[in-house]
């Protein structure tokens, strides 16, 4: 690596505090990777990307999760959608690829990747989708990655002749809410009629092609009276994993949050009998090895800028989808870069990737200070422009939560 090179690096790693070890062994990589490789054919702006990546990959973790908002397009009309505003912004092929590219080239020695369509309805683009699947064959079969893609979707669109040409390379992930009166409530056509007749069948043709099917559930206020009785009902019907996500957008009053506990402590009794039959079923809130905090290991937050960031269909990388979709986010605060040139937003990327408990000040006469992780960055920040003031509903329900996960767990002993 010649002098000027590395005054560069100099240069660019002064822009943090970082201990004087840290930089030693940044410049030792990016030597190591410039000796073992002719980089002459290059430009200025890929040396710069190649730092960039270099930098990123020996100061944070290696990525292994993209979430892609593949169009923002949409065939429904949920209330609680994050994505308000519908577009007819989508990724192009060109786009697909390359952020499966950046993937690879973050990932370090990440050896399983993970690439999620989301949207709007990602199966609007199934087209695209077909090409990118072939494209990411040839790429592991370059690099020896194992590209794994998921897709959350509605299921309207879902078909027999999509499930044939994408032939299992796609586990797909249905967002039903509960029987037909609860589903119907919030996940509407663009009509304003119920979706359920139009997702319901699909659950029979998914068995067919992928045997484990699991399912987004959104609970609101409205609907947490029925949680237990929805949950019995969709496993009877073939579904076999329930990842149960609140709606903070309404308001979760008092009488609420006691119907909600009385639920979810009836679904972990539900649980239990499932299990204890043998049965194929799973809520991820009552496995203990999903349940372990970040935080007993002084790590608060989520994986959101740290493995995993979200791309939107013009490039820009956001820690999570939420950070794109949340009404009131009306700053770039926490855009983190672009695909074509990597995360450049080095600092928001800090401020993600060390959290620590000492950072939540208000949190620290907290009685679930051992069992949380500071609620949802892009809520805390909705809600009171911080990353580190947790929603107040998120509080509430995390204290109800690990009531009654631990009773749970206490009464196996």
């Amino acid at each position: 690596m010649d002098k000027n090179t590395k005054e560069k690096i100099i240069s660019f790693s002064k822009e943090f505090d970082l201990p004087q070890t840290f930089i030693f062994k940044f410049l030792k990589d990016s030597e190591r990777v410039f000796n073992q490789n002719n980089f002459n054919c290059l430009t200025d702006a890929e040396i710069f990307k190649l730092l960039l990546t270099i930098f990123n990959c020996s100061f944070f973790t290696h990525l292994d999760l993209l979430e892609t908002i593949f169009t923002e397009q949409c065939n429904l009309r949920c209330d609680y959608c994050f994505v308000k505003k519908k577009s007819k912004n989508a990724f192009t092929i060109e786009t697909a690829k390359q952020a499966l590219d950046f993937l690879v080239l973050y990932s370090g020695n990440k050896e399983d990747l993970y690439y999620t369509l989301l949207g709007g309805e990602p199966l609007l683009e199934f087209k695209k989708i077909l090409q990118l699947l072939d494209y990411a064959e040839d790429i592991s079969t370059q690099t020896d990655k194992k590209i794994h893609f998921d897709a959350t979707t509605n299921g309207v669109l879902l078909s027999e002749d999509i499930l044939k040409k994408g032939n299992g390379r796609v586990k797909y992930l249905l967002s039903i809410d509960g029987d037909e009166e609860t589903h119907n409530k919030h996940r509407v056509m663009i009509d304003g009629k119920g979706s359920f007749a139009s997702v319901f069948n699909k659950i029979e043709l998914l068995k067919k092609y992928q045997s484990w099917v699991g399912t987004r559930m959104t609970i609101c206020p409205d609907t947490v009276a029925n949680l237990t009785k929805n949950i019995e009902y969709l496993f009877n019907k073939g579904i076999n994993q329930f990842l149960i996500g609140m709606c903070y957008g309404p308001e979760w009053d008092e009488k609420t949050l006691r119907i909600y506990e009385d639920e979810l402590t009836k679904t972990s009794e539900y649980y239990n009998e499932r299990v204890s039959n043998k049965d194929p079923f799973r809520i991820t809130l009552f496995e203990k090895e999903e349940n372990m905090n970040n935080c007993l290991i002084g790590n608060w937050g989520c994986r959101a800028g740290r493995n995993g960031v979200t791309v939107t269909a013009n490039g820009n990388i956001y820690p999570c989808s939420k950070f794109i979709g949340l009404e009131s986010f009306s700053c770039n605060e926490y855009c983190l870069g672009n695909i074509y040139e990597g995360i450049t937003n080095l600092s928001s990327r800090e401020q993600l990737f060390n959290m620590k408990s000492e950072s939540f000040i208000e949190c620290s006469k907290c009685s679930e200070m051992n069992s949380c992780v500071g609620g949802c960055p892009a809520e805390n920040y909705n809600k009171n422009r911080s990353l580190y003031l947790p929603c107040k509903s998120q509080c509430e329900i995390t204290k109800i939560q690990n009531r009654v996960v631990h009773k749970f767990w206490a009464d196996k002993v």
